[in-house]
């Protein structure tokens, strides 16, 4: 008949293996638990520096937008008391800008919350 004992040490009948595989992993887990945050920080970084890129992008074709001209694709009327009147160049262009500002106050707001 095949023993079902192991012998460790002096055949103290302890799973002498199981606790020492045990004792490593609670050894291990602040690293394991750091490599896990690590990745979480990888794929962070990388989202942001996509953003980071499309920002870029939409900052560089907003620059060659320099001039009101730029933005005379159409003549654009406001409506006050009842008397429309055909807006500016000028007055476009500050239209534009003010609502590429206000997108880029509202995507920030949306970062951080």
């Amino acid at each position: 008949m095949a023993s079902t004992y192991s012998i460790s040490g002096l055949a103290s009948g302890l799973d002498w293996r199981s606790m020492i595989s045990q004792l490593v992993e609670l050894e291990r887990r602040p690293i394991t638990l750091l490599e896990e945050k690590q990745t979480t920080l990888g794929e962070k970084k990388s989202a942001w520096n996509q953003v980071n890129s499309l920002l870029r992008s939409l900052k560089t074709a907003a620059g060659a937008l320099n001039s009101p001209d730029d933005f005379s694709l159409f003549t654009p009327k406001a409506t006050i008391n009842a008397v429309t009147k055909p807006m500016t160049a000028a007055q476009n262009f500050l239209l534009v800008s003010f609502c590429f500002q206000l997108i880029f106050i509202v995507f920030t707001i949306f970062l951080y919350f």
